[in-house]
């Protein structure tokens, strides 16, 4: 073997790891936006859940700010406001649900 097959072999050898480099840059990459994603995902699961367990605590602890809340939300997702009489006749009814997803 002589020089000039040997610097062609360094040669190849050494793009080789750089290409294999870029690949585990771009892999790394990719892995951490999609763990973000799935982590933004799991809080946001997680602070709606924490809402709903507020509301239904709020609803039995304070009933004329629970109504005040929930229409509230209601009016962030311009929806028409739920008036008290029809939430009082559900106030301690434990399988009820404001607004299930």
């Amino acid at each position: 073997m002589d020089a000039a097959t040997q610097d062609l072999l360094v040669l190849v050898l050494g793009w080789a790891v750089v290409f294999a480099g870029l690949t585990c840059l771009g892999y790394i990459v990719y892995a951490a936006w999609r763990t973000g994603r799935l982590l933004n995902g799991a809080w946001a699961r997680h602070k709606r859940l924490q809402r709903k367990e507020w509301l239904a605590r709020l609803r039995h602890r304070d009933f004329d700010a629970f109504c005040i809340e929930v229409n509230n939300q209601r009016a962030e997702r311009n929806e028409k406001p739920i008036p008290a009489e029809l939430l009082k006749k559900v106030q301690y009814n434990l399988m009820y649900t404001i607004d299930e997803d």
